[in-house]
């Protein structure tokens, strides 16, 4: 194959989670020449000695080693990950996964299957069998959301030309998470879709714990605000919205919206038990999860500023400032099967 496929990892402090990594990449099967470029975001606590260890043991692919002089954001450091890469295609996973050896195969053949593919997804299976790695397994939240066109950086491929033209992943995020969305969006906007692959497969590793849970969502929640407040024109042309209804906003009273709001994600908490049930799963378990569900959308949208009116305020005043603006985006679901 022509096709040379770059493998960008980012790395932080992590290193027994890395080195598992680094590992799984040694039994990795490829049609495609491959490299690998892991990103060391001023790491201390001795990656540079676990890459340097597990370099020799790889006679397939080339490996290139970068050590930044301090440490940056997630889109900063897969940025310079794809400055640094050769290949016309690029794959992210993280640093607390690991991946399966026919992972980088399925990748490409969906990728390569598909005209107008600008990037494809796959799942994304659990290290534990704790509750919350379940959780995130049963709403497999790590995979390519269905109410977006879009992949998630844990298990995912682009054709680099387009990211490039695009102009690679957007460093306005302070905090992680978004950086994928960001990106998807710019590439969606020019004509590009995004495909799912469910046998390219990666294991993570979830953090526990129910603060660790909370932060989570809330902080994709934030990055939805960022992405919005840093590029409102092309979020309302993209992204669809719980204050959205069609071409239009929903409540326009700012006391009527959060109101009827909580009261439909009151329902929608209510209606998950009967989703689970018909999940092999406790009732424990299913208990769990859906106090967990109603943590996890709560938490999201305190971040986001739904609650707050916040967004659905600044829409009207962007849509008031630009009469000429194109109305909301809504999703055509041809487009995206």
């Amino acid at each position: 194959m022509d096709d040379r496929i770059s493998l960008i990892v980012s790395t932080y402090k992590r290193k027994e989670k890395l080195a598992r990594l680094l590992e799984s990449f040694r039994y990795l099967r490829s049609i495609c020449p491959l490299e690998f470029i892991i990103v060391d975001s001023a790491s201390n606590d001795g990656t540079d000695k676990v890459v340097k260890n597990w370099n020799p043991t790889i006679d397939f692919a080339d490996v290139k080693y970068h050590v930044l002089p301090e440490c940056v954001t997630l889109a900063c450091s897969r940025n310079i990950g794809i400055s640094l890469s050769t290949g016309s295609i690029i794959a992210f996973t993280d640093d607390d996964c690991t991946v399966d050896p026919g992972w980088i195969d399925h990748l490409y053949h969906s990728l390569t299957a598909s005209p107008g593919l600008a990037g494809v997804g796959g799942r994304v299976l659990p290290f534990g069998n704790d509750i919350y790695s379940l959780y995130y397994t049963v709403y497999r939240l790590l995979e390519p959301p269905a109410h977006i066109n879009a992949v998630i950086g844990a298990n995912c491929m682009f054709w680099k030309q387009p990211v490039t033209d695009a102009g690679l992943f957007d460093e306005y995020f302070t905090r992680l998470g978004g950086e994928e969305i960001a990106l998807c969006m710019k590439l969606g906007l020019r004509g590009y879709r995004f495909g799912f692959e469910e046998k390219a497969i990666v294991y993570h590793d979830y953090r526990t714990g129910l603060l660790n849970f909370i932060r989570l969502f809330y902080r994709d929640g934030y990055a939805e605000r960022v992405i919005y407040e840093t590029d409102p024109e092309r979020y309302l042309r993209f992204m669809q919205y719980p204050e959205q209804v069609y071409d239009y906003l929903a409540f326009r009273h700012p006391l009527v919206f959060p109101g009827v709001f909580f009261l439909r994600m009151s329902g929608g908490i209510l209606w998950q038990y009967a989703f689970l049930r018909g999940r092999n799963l406790s009732l424990k378990n299913r208990i769990l999860l859906n106090g967990l569900y109603a943590c996890a959308h709560f938490s999201y949208h305190l971040g986001r500023g739904t609650f707050a009116n916040r967004l659905e305020n600044r829409v009207r005043k962007f849509l008031s400032d630009n009469p000429g603006m194109p109305p909301p985006y809504v999703r055509d679901d041809k487009k995206h099967e």
